[in-house]
């Protein structure tokens, strides 16, 4: 008797393959390569320790990924910048990069998975409770010797002086020491200085100001040849976002910001819209094995 194109007992196995195809996770072994990953003095994003070696924000949340997708990763101390030393082939891959910086080097850039939003702070006297921005045009900024930061900050302070500095805690210090007129940073990471002033700062009345529509994008970026270890790094960076080990790790390393929280809104609506997908994805794989059983 023909059955047409009803269920039997035969067509079960395949029908499991076939979802079990679907739903399983990718190889974590796909690659083994060893990937050379630079990091430069940009704490607490990533700097290297004399002694110890790289660590900061990225470091941990790279390797973290790393462990998970079997990928081996070789950090490199690069003093010179992620420019030359991506440009030069000292290192495969860039742990965190504004993306409109790494389009223009034309390297590959991975999906972004972090957004930074820049402030700028003035001292102002206790009594004074005038919150309004002073005019910056002539005076001096601090700010970070990176060639982001300082690209940003030109683009806002256009008839300001820059005051360059190693770190983002030296240039708070010159603010507070009246050295400068204004210091310009990321939002999170001004945050821990006001709750922990450095030296010198304690009882320093400041003003604060986030620079409207100053959004950076950033995400990690590699030599087109190591695109595929980098979009492994970043769809597992995806799933940590989910799991809560994201959140974990900015709750070490920064006070946790309206930035993250706004990212975590997006990720949540993410998760919804890939489980209907995956949903949908499945039924249309069931429904062309079962097609191909009945031909």
């Amino acid at each position: 008797m023909n059955r047409g194109p009803f269920l039997t007992k035969k067509a079960y196995p395949i029908l499991l393959l076939c979802g079990a195809a679907v739903l399983a996770p990718s190889s974590n072994a796909a690659e083994t390569r060893e990937v050379r990953i630079g990091v430069d003095q940009a704490a607490p994003y990533q700097s290297w320790a004399p002694g110890y070696g790289p660590a900061g924000f990225t470091v941990d949340v790279l390797n973290a990924a790393a462990r998970k997708r079997g990928i081996r990763l070789k950090w490199i101390n690069c003093p010179e910048g992620p420019m030359k030393a991506l440009s030069t082939g000292k290192v495969d891959m860039w742990p965190l990069l504004g993306v409109l910086i790494a389009q223009r080097m034309g390297v590959y850039v991975a999906k972004p998975w972090l957004q930074n939003e820049y402030i700028v702070a003035w001292k102002r006297p206790d009594a004074n409770f005038d919150r309004s921005q002073p005019n910056w045009s002539g005076k001096t900024v601090s700010v970070v010797n990176l060639p982001m930061s300082r690209s940003l900050a030109k683009s806002y302070f256009t008839h300001s002086a820059l005051d360059p500095t190693p770190n983002r805690t030296v240039a708070f210090e010159h603010l507070c020491a009246g050295a400068v007129d204004g210091a310009f940073m990321e939002v999170r990471l001004l945050e821990p200085m006001l709750l922990q002033r450095p030296p010198g700062c304690h009882g320093a009345g400041l003003g604060v100001a986030v620079i409207p529509g100053m959004t950076q994008s950033m995400t990690l970026v590699a030599a087109r040849a190591f695109q595929p270890e980098a979009d492994a790094l970043r769809a597992e960076i995806g799933v940590m976002f989910l799991d809560g080990r994201f959140s974990a790790f900015v709750d070490n390393w920064f006070v946790f910001s309206n930035i993250e929280a706004r990212s975590l809104v997006e990720l949540l609506e993410q998760r919804n819209r890939n489980r209907y997908i995956t949903v949908a994805l499945v039924v249309t794989v069931l429904l062309v094995c079962l097609l191909l059983w009945v031909a």
